[in-house]
């Protein structure tokens, strides 16, 4: 036990630095947002990720938390409330969804984690008032789930949002019309995309033990249908990522299909079908964002060739 001054020491870094902290911009935003509040963040902090996409941990270890000893604790959270944006402050809840959440696993380098995934977040003092919060919000329908029951609806998302976001940002359609009697041959192309990301997710060394069957859960026809059943709930909605290009923004590709075909690249699989999307969007993006002719990009810089 610390006492004296040696304690209230403790509790000064506990309170002044043991801040909840909740991040909800784009992906690609991640690390120069945590960067201009990274002198309120300590190893007693935690951080919830609500994002699309995957492979932004990795860029935050590397860059704003270099020293793995500092870490702070990381939860994921997957939010399926629809929302529309109103303003740079604003936004309505379009309808009614759900948000998961749980301590973050790693699907890599699961050794530098030093167990956070084996922690109970209802034990991490800077952790609870999150929980409770979340917990109880209205109409939020937040739940704290195991750390293995967040990888799997991350993947599952992810999987959804590499299909959705990037066709509908190139055809510019509402997500419904990528399923519509005319277009045909837009869901062979969604068939083939999935074909690909089942085969990468099917292949995915678990850095731990789960009662989840990752070969039958991620084979091709339950992505495809899956996928068809998201479209069909969302068929009225512009997704994120078509608003992203139409308003001349970076998007998150990288961290979607970008982040799979590394993915594939580490476990020896090639996603050509998705290396082509990829790179449209990523060709659309510069076009919009430049008012000019396409400018061929750097897709290799854009895939952000380390560890995932």
């Amino acid at each position: 036990m610390v006492t004296g001054k040696g304690y209230r020491n403790n509790l000064e870094e506990i309170y002044c630095h043991a801040i909840t902290l909740i991040v909800a911009v784009k992906a690609n935003y991640t690390r120069s947002v945590l960067a201009t509040v990274k002198h309120r963040l300590s190893r007693n902090s935690t951080i919830l990720f609500l994002q699309n996409g995957m492979g932004t941990l990795e860029e935050v270890d590397e860059s704003v938390f270099p020293d793995p000893a500092q870490w702070p604790h990381y939860m994921i959270g997957i939010n399926t409330n629809g929302t529309s944006r109103l303003g740079q402050l604003s936004a309505y809840h379009t309808s009614l969804g759900e948000i998961p959440f749980g301590m973050a696993p790693r699907i890599s380098s699961p050794e530098a984690c030093h167990g956070q995934w084996h922690q109970d977040p209802r034990l991490i003092h800077s952790a609870w008032p999150l929980i409770e919060a979340l917990s109880n919000g209205p109409n939020l329908n937040a739940r704290l789930v195991s750390v293995e029951e967040v990888l799997h609806l991350q993947l599952r998302k992810l999987a959804i949002n590499a299909v959705l976001n990037p066709l509908t940002a190139l055809l510019e359609c509402k997500i419904g019309m990528l399923y519509s009697s005319q277009q045909p041959w837009v869901q062979r192309l969604i068939e083939l995309m999935l074909e690909e990301i089942s085969a990468v997710l099917r292949t995915l060394p678990l850095p731990f033990q789960t009662s989840f069957d990752m070969k039958a859960g991620f084979a091709a026809n339950q992505l495809i249908s899956m996928v068809e059943g998201m479209a069909q709930r969302l068929s009225q909605h512009n997704s994120s990522m078509m608003q992203d290009i139409s308003n001349g923004s970076e998007t998150e590709v990288a961290y979607l299909n970008g982040f799979l075909i590394r993915l594939g690249m580490q476990l020896g699989i090639d996603c050509p079908v998705n290396d082509y999307i990829l790179q449209a969007v990523l060709d659309k993006q510069v076009s919009r964002r430049h008012g000019g002719p396409k400018q061929r990009v750097n897709t290799k810089q854009q895939r952000k060739a380390q560890p995932v």
